[in-house]
């Protein structure tokens, strides 16, 4: 059965938002700031996606897929920083995020925003991770011209029984007749040869 393009659509959404998610997610655990909890993970996908949907376009680009991994970055990061790790293992206190920095606006207004590595980190995460899916589905696309291709060209496995059934023909319809002398020894024994060793 074909794909349809909005379901190739939306398939290359809902996966750019999972693996967005899931990569910064393992990301965060392997910069100390320990695991998120799962809940967090499956809620940033889902609300990823629709986001994912919109920016991921019809056609496979490098530069939408990395718009579209930013975006699922941010909705993930985002969450994150509201939600922190206490769910999961108490690393970070409730709605504290580690690797921020405090900014002051006056009135006693007071701003979070990443710091600087990690920036560079998502910036990092985002630009492999776009990499790795773009590729990933040039590939796949590529199995699967190969496999109709193979899937094309063949012959069925079980062979018709026509093709199998050995044709016997006469060669002549003439039928001769052989003379023969009457005689008390059968023809039945061993071959001539073999009966004189």
């Amino acid at each position: 059965m074909p794909v349809s393009p909005r379901h190739l659509r939306a398939g290359r959404a809902v996966a750019a938002a999972t693996a967005a998610t899931v990569i910064a997610g393992t990301s965060h655990t392997l910069a100390a700031d320990g695991p998120p909890p799962v809940t967090l993970l499956l809620v940033a996908a889902v609300l990823a996606t629709p986001i994912a949907l919109l920016l991921i376009g019809r056609r496979p680009s490098i530069g939408r897929t990395l718009i579209t991994v930013t975006a699922a970055q941010a909705v993930y990061h985002l969450a994150f920083a509201l939600v922190g790790t206490a769910g999961s293992s108490g690393a970070a206190p409730q709605g504290r995020h580690l690797h921020h920095v405090t900014l002051t606006l006056g009135e006693g207004a007071v701003a979070t925003v990443p710091d600087a590595p990690m920036i560079g980190a998502h910036a990092v995460a985002a630009l492999l991770t776009a990499l790795l899916l773009h590729h990933g589905e040039r590939m796949l696309q590529a199995l699967g011209r190969g496999i109709r291709t193979l899937l094309a060209g063949t012959r069925p496995l079980v062979p018709s029984l026509r093709a199998s059934i050995v044709r016997i023909g006469i060669v002549s319809t003439a039928w001769t007749v052989l003379p023969r002398t009457a005689s008390g020894c059968s023809s039945r024994g061993p071959p001539a040869r073999v009966a004189v060793l």
